[in-house]
């Protein structure tokens, strides 16, 4: 039986199954996976496996078969499928020999997590691939310790990296490891009582603020020069400190201009929690204006910023837009940063501004904090848009930019 390891896809199976050049082959091995397929003598399809390792054998176990049990499909339960083998059978503990075998069941698992959003399983699988695999994924698990931890990985990152971007890196493994654990595929956490400080003396600071409240009038008169949908995305951050993906993701029917809220679904929050933002005439004056001038261009549609694709901007075009607004003097999360002070500034509660920018809340604040807060955060927004205005806002709205907004 010839075998070859690739990264299993449904294109990469029908190449394999039907290509010329690849007759020979009757076994593909998932290269990101302990997932198989052997081919079946007629290539109409063939067998899922997945190959597990106990007392030092690998074991295979029958999944199903292809195509009734498509790739996608069957990529989705895997993570179900190797905690529910770990659970059920004692001798699985200890499977991995390797660090990287534990990682990568990590990254596996991670694709189907709905919990972590897209973009944060971009970051993780960027951390695994560039630093955790290479430094770590040769050495045994029964290896890691204080001296290897601080060796092969904080002290090389150390030299190169923020104490900020170490702790991102060390809090990855520190989950794939404890999760491992509590699953019982492996018998001990090595990094059970390791902590960052062990390593860095330096600790983790926040990023200060790129924009200041004093700058505020001239970042208004920045965006009158701007054409309107880079105008619109940056002003909806600066009126309620949402994030970059909340913002560029609106559609039209997320607003309620009737009640005078602003709905963000769960799909578009971070947090994965839903937010109602109240609607100020502020607010309601930039949805207007800005509606307009997508109707006498011919964009109005679902989308606030629609793309060719009849989707909302991606998160690349939207950053090139903030980024061309600031000239890069600022990101797109300072604008949040802004809100947030001058919240702080006008004196609104910190429960409050907590409510608006959708911030976890702690176990104690949800035990205490049980009334309503609708009044208060629309109170607030009022106020903060008061503020605005008298930076030149409401000028910006009115004022008239001619330019045609690009499709």
């Amino acid at each position: 039986m010839t075998a070859v390891t690739v990264p299993l896809s449904e294109t990469v199976i029908k190449k394999y199954l039907k290509g010329r050049d690849s007759m020979a082959i009757n076994e593909l091995r998932d290269s990101h996976s302990r997932l198989r397929i052997r081919i079946n003598r007629s290539r109409t399809g063939g067998t899922w496996y997945i190959v597990l390792y106990e007392q030092g054998k690998s074991v295979w176990k029958k999944l199903g078969n292809y195509p009734e049990l498509p790739f996608k499909a069957l990529e989705k339960r895997l993570p179900d499928i190797l905690e529910r083998y770990a659970l059920d059978d004692a001798a699985l503990t200890d499977q991995w020999v390797k660090v990287s075998g534990l990682l990568l069941w990590y990254q596996a698992r991670l694709k189907g997590d709905r919990q972590i959003t897209d973009k944060r399983k971009v970051s993780v699988v960027s951390a695994l691939k560039c630093h955790l695999l290479p430094k770590l994924g040769d050495l045994n698990i029964k290896d890691l310790d204080r001296a290897v931890i601080d060796q092969d990985l904080i002290w090389p990152l150390q030299a190169d990296y923020s104490a900020s971007f170490i702790l991102q890196v060390w809090g990855i493994l520190k989950t794939a490891v404890r999760r491992a654990h509590k699953l019982k595929l492996i018998e001990l956490d090595p990094l059970a009582n390791l902590k960052l400080s062990d390593f860095l003396v330096a600790k983790p600071k926040p990023k200060p603020a790129a924009i200041r409240p004093d700058y505020a009038p001239k970042m208004i008169t920045e965006l009158e020069r701007q054409e309107w949908p880079a105008r619109a995305l940056v002003s909806l951050m600066l009126l309620h400190g949402t994030r970059i993906g909340e913002s560029r993701k609106a559609k039209w029917l997320d607003f309620d201009l009737i009640n005078d809220y602003w709905h963000l679904p769960v799909e578009n929050v971070k947090t994965r929690e839903a937010l109602r933002l109240p609607i100020t005439p502020t607010t309601k004056l930039l949805l207007n204006t800005y509606a307009d001038h997508q109707k006498q261009n011919g964009c109005y549609g679902v989308y606030l910023f629609p793309s060719s694709k009849s989707k909302g901007w991606s998160e690349s075009k939207a950053g090139k837009v903030v980024r061309k607004v600031s000239e890069g003097n600022w990101r797109a999360h300072d604008v949040r940063k802004l809100a947030r002070t001058e919240w702080a500034d006008l004196g609104i509660d910190y429960h409050i501004a907590e409510r608006l920018l959708n911030h976890k809340m702690s176990k104690l604040d949800q035990t205490y904090i049980h009334t309503s807060t609708e009044k208060a955060k629309r109170e607030a927004l009022e106020r903060y848009h008061e503020w605005l205005n008298d930076q030149g806002f409401k000028r910006m709205i009115n004022q008239d930019n001619t330019e045609t907004i690009p499709r």
